[in-house]
């Protein structure tokens, strides 16, 4: 039991959760944002939410930053639009297994925009890092040179 706090209060002994945590963590996230919503109204999950997703994201690569942000968005469209269900399966006389496919299939190309937003997010906080390290390299680069 020692060891296990020792290893908490020591964050440079810190190992990276594999990935399928993060996954799981912001697919909740996303889910769980449509009680933000009316008629539940809890606004504060409209603050947890993001911040959960942006939690997982640290220290991560643009790709699993991607797959984590893919995650997070389906979480959310499926939760989020599963009114569409009584749309498209009670007026629209669709199957309910196909009613649900089509949901499905929405919520994973919706989840592309939250995705391809923190795959950004990382690239540009990777570069922004690996900028404010080399910075010295990259004044002298710039300056003009003397022909």
């Amino acid at each position: 039991m020692r060891t296990f706090f020792s290893k908490l209060s020591n964050p440079a002994e810190h190992q990276q959760l594999p990935l399928i945590y993060p996954l799981i963590i912001a697919l909740l996230a996303g889910a769980v944002f449509s009680l933000a919503l009316a008629p539940y109204h809890y606004w504060w999950i409209a603050l947890l939410s993001p911040a959960l997703l942006y939690a997982t994201l640290s220290k991560r690569t643009p790709k699993q930053a991607f797959l984590i942000g893919w995650s997070y968005g389906i979480g959310l469209w499926f939760v989020g639009a599963f009114w569409l269900y009584t749309s498209i399966h009670v007026y629209g006389d669709t199957n309910a297994l196909l009613s649900v496919l089509m949901i499905v299939i929405m919520a994973l190309l919706m989840g592309l925009f939250t995705a391809i937003q923190t795959w950004l997010y990382r690239d540009w906080e990777t570069d922004r890092k690996s900028t404010r390290l080399n910075s010295s390299h990259l004044k002298l680069s710039r300056m003009p040179s003397s022909a």
